[in-house]
């Protein structure tokens, strides 16, 4: 092209041949980085599956079916007459029995039935977010009709800060009965698109690794709401301007009170009682990639293992010692599999709850 016809080409020409050279060059830099999105995605999907079991809602937990029967429970219906020669457990807890993130199957519970085999009947009779009064008048008014030989109360660190909070009334515990059609369009579309979102790796991946980030630089941290303190912090004493020692000795009070509340009440039922203490991830090992939220450890004063079992030897409660478990469990397996679920210290994963079950299958000799 010669001088004369380039300056005869006029300037709207020369503007949509630059929008052109624009457009091709924005089409492909997104072919560019939709490819990237894509292999990584498969890449994640192979390697690391465990970042597409992240939705959590009303019928999912940890992607899986939470699978309530029309009992109350997690898991078959059960006869309310016991079979002649049948022996039954119940298993009370929160959500760490209830098996949160797992499925119904994987909870410890179901493991120990499989473990035991068709002779005994293993009830998970576990309520999220209960407190341990709760869960004694559960049994009073629903469980104790089916004839139970022993419960296994697995307590946690979270069980005792809902004791506190509970005082003389129980406090609720989370319901599964959520009536959706009341729910409106914007909303509807919100938990299916989170639905569909959580199939994929890369999403979840990025939120998690996101909030390690975020926890290993300081800008989330670990603080107890001084007028809702949930989660374990209460109970190993963490040290915060606004929370003093007595607070958590008065917690580990209360607990104890409740526990007894629930083993007279079974003693008088002729019920066998075993209890044991489920510990966070990041207490039940030292090592720094069993504390991804950064808990500052040095300002833990108690150590609610060590306070349980004080209480175990003081009431002469039969337990079972699951820091042991879960530390031999980790130590025997070659693979060395996840024994939480992904990026939570209080939840078991399958393995978890595997080794629970082979740890309370001890206390019942065929």
């Amino acid at each position: 092209m010669t001088t004369a016809q380039v300056q005869s080409v006029s300037p709207t020409t020369q503007t949509k041949v630059g929008k052109t050279s624009i457009m091709r060059v924005m089409l492909c830099d997104g072919m560019i980085v939709l490819s990237l999105v894509i292999l990584a995605e498969l890449a994640l999907q192979m390697w690391l599956p465990k970042y597409s079991h992240q939705l959590f809602d009303h019928e999912y937990s940890g992607s899986h079916p939470i699978a309530m029967n029309e009992q109350g429970h997690r898991g078959p219906t059960i006869a309310l007459v016991k079979p002649e020669g049948e022996f039954r457990i119940l298993a009370l807890g929160d959500s760490v029995t209830w098996g949160t993130g797992v499925r119904a199957s994987d909870a410890w519970p179901a493991q120990l039935q499989k473990q035991l085999g068709q002779s005994v009947r293993v009830i998970n009779a576990a309520m999220p977010g209960a407190s341990v009064d709760a869960l004694t008048e559960a049994y009073q008014n629903n469980w104790k009709k089916y004839d139970v030989d022993a419960v296994v109360f697995v307590a946690t660190a979270n069980m005792v800060s809902r004791q506190w909070l509970s005082g003389d009334s129980p406090l609720p515990a989370q319901t599964w009965n959520i009536d959706t059609s009341q729910w409106s369009v914007v909303k509807k579309i919100r938990v299916r698109a989170k639905r569909i979102s959580s199939q994929f790796c890369l999403p979840s991946f990025l939120s998690i690794n996101t909030q390690r980030l975020m926890y290993r630089i300081g800008l989330l941290q670990h603080k107890m709401n001084a007028d809702l303190p949930f989660g374990p912090m209460l109970a190993y004493g963490m040290v915060q301007p606004h929370f003093s020692r007595e607070s958590s000795s008065k917690a580990w009070t209360q607990f104890d009170e409740a526990v007894n509340r629930m083993a007279a009440i079974l003693k008088q039922d002729k019920v066998r009682l075993i209890i044991c203490f489920a510990t966070p991830r990041f207490a039940t090992w030292q090592t720094t990639r069993d504390n991804e939220k950064q808990v500052p450890r040095q300002r833990l004063l108690i150590d609610a293992h060590e306070q349980f079992q004080n209480l175990c030897q003081k009431n002469d409660w039969t337990s079972v010692d699951l820091v042991e478990a879960l530390q031999t469990a980790r130590h025997d397996a070659a693979d060395s599999p996840d024994l939480f679920i992904t990026f939570d210290y209080n939840h078991l994963a399958p393995g978890g709850h595997g080794a629970v079950a082979s740890a309370v299958k001890a206390c019942f000799p065929r």
